[in-house]
């Protein structure tokens, strides 16, 4: 994973942590705010519960000790339940609204009139309560009735039972609980925001990572790295995406090494083809060359051929110390070997000749046919003395030459001069001037 990537993950990572701290510090404060509200309503409703079955109790028993005058009974009872720690107040009223009994034995006998126990005595209310939760107060009066209502007043009513209730308990207990609904919400709090981030990790950076080195391998050519998707979030479609362009990335790859294999065998039979075409192009235009220079029956260089390598020589001359020759020999009587054998005999005779000649030359010598029975031979780099040399050797071979019908005897005549300033013409003339010297002087011999 490169520097830029990791920077651009961990800003991310934080980003997307302070987002699920902040939802989840918003999901705690809710929950406590709400929770606190049930508590409280909850705790509030437990305590008129206890204090009206306390009431519901004391009535019953303070209704029998009111028939029978036990005041003093009646003042024991009273404390006893006085000393609850959510009733501050307890008192028993007569119907003359005066104090008969109290947790608070100084009250007794006094008249300390409550709204509430007025409304019981004059309004004939069956319960009368007055709440102020700002204040933490809870007060509640109830009547209490003899069992024989007829025997004691007309409506029943002996006295009146006070409760005031001090709601600090409520507060006590809701500071203990909100204490242990925070600890418990934060605890909470971190373990789910713990999980949380172990899930984006696992789910959501860990395959961002291994998507961005697949990416990274990618790009340097490596098209076999695949992510293995083992989760189940949506993020994990373009992990799915990712992995099929690699496989279509892989078989257009093996696809396009499958066509450059096809290629590269093409190319190289291709190459191989025209190797072999070129070589036969060169053999051919070699053959067409040598066919283009050389005499259809002998096989030596034809006239023209031969003529431009004597130019060539020429203009060589120039410049070389040694001099060439040039020597021009005629087969003698060839005529009658022709009108005597016939032609094909007498292109066998030529054939035969330009062998033995041609054997009997240096691989520099320049051999070929002027016309007819003619030939020419150039000599380079050689004086007339070494021309003549090689001419007389010539003709000795030609004169022992053996044929299939041996009353055919061959002999030829030369002449032989050395280059020195003539042009080709002027070369020509002078040769062949010495060639019929040599016919003139009894043939089979060289004239220089």
């Amino acid at each position: 994973m490169n520097k830029g990537f990791r920077r651009s993950f961990y800003a991310l990572y934080l980003r997307i942590s302070a987002g699920v701290i902040i939802v989840i510090i918003t999901t705690m404060f809710l929950s406590f705010f709400f929770i606190d509200k049930l508590l409280y309503s909850y705790l509030k409703l437990q305590y008129k519960e206890q204090v009206f079955s306390v009431i519901s109790g004391l009535d019953w028993a303070a209704s029998g000790l009111l028939e029978k005058k036990e005041i003093n009974s009646l003042q024991r009872l009273t404390e006893n339940i006085g000393s609850y720690s959510f009733i501050e107040k307890i008192r028993i009223y007569n119907t003359e609204d005066k104090i008969i009994s109290s947790n608070n034995k100084e009250e007794v006998g006094e008249e300390q009139r409550e709204k509430i126990v007025n409304e019981i005595l004059i309004k004939n209310k069956l319960r009368s309560m007055e709440i102020n939760f700002k204040e933490g107060r809870f007060k509640v009066a109830v009547p209490i009735k003899g069992k024989e209502y007829s025997r004691v007043t007309k409506s029943g009513v002996v006295g009146v039972l006070f409760i005031k209730v001090a709601l600090r308990g409520i507060d006590k207990l809701m500071y203990d609980y909100r204490h242990n609904i925070i600890r418990n919400i934060i605890i909470v709090g971190v373990f789910l925001l713990i999980i949380i981030l172990i899930l984006l990790t696992k789910k959501l950076f860990i395959p961002l990572i291994k998507l961005s080195d697949a990416a990274k391998e990618v790009s340097r050519g490596n098209y076999k790295s695949k992510i293995e998707n083992s989760s189940r979030l949506e993020f994990n479609y373009l992990i799915d995406e990712f992995n099929h362009m690699i496989e279509q990335i892989n078989i257009r790859d093996e696809k396009l090494k499958i066509s450059r294999k096809k290629l590269e065998d093409y190319s190289l039979l291709l190459e191989k083809k025209v190797k072999e075409r070129t070589k036969e192009l060169h053999l051919s235009n070699k053959n067409l060359k040598k066919i283009a220079i050389t005499d259809g029956l002998t096989k030596v260089y034809n006239r023209k051929y031969i003529l431009e390598k004597l130019e060539v020589e020429i203009e060589n001359a120039k410049r070389v110390h040694e001099k060439p020759s040039v020597v021009m020999l005629d087969v003698d009587d060839f005529k009658k070997i022709n009108d005597k054998y016939g032609h094909q005999t007498g292109d066998e005779v030529l054939k035969k000749i330009s062998e033995f000649i041609k054997s009997n030359l240096r691989e520099i010598d320049l051999f070929g046919r002027y016309g007819g029975e003619e030939f020419i031979i150039i000599l380079p780099e050689t004086n007339i003395e070494k021309s003549f040399y090689i001419a007389e050797r010539i003709r000795e071979e030609v004169e022992n030459i053996r044929y299939d019908n041996e009353n055919i005897k061959t002999t030829i005549s030369l002449g032989v001069i050395e280059v020195v300033d003539e042009n080709q013409n002027e070369i020509i003339r002078k040769v062949d001037k010495l060639l019929y010297k040599a016919k003139a002087n009894g043939k089979n011999r060289v004239e220089k």
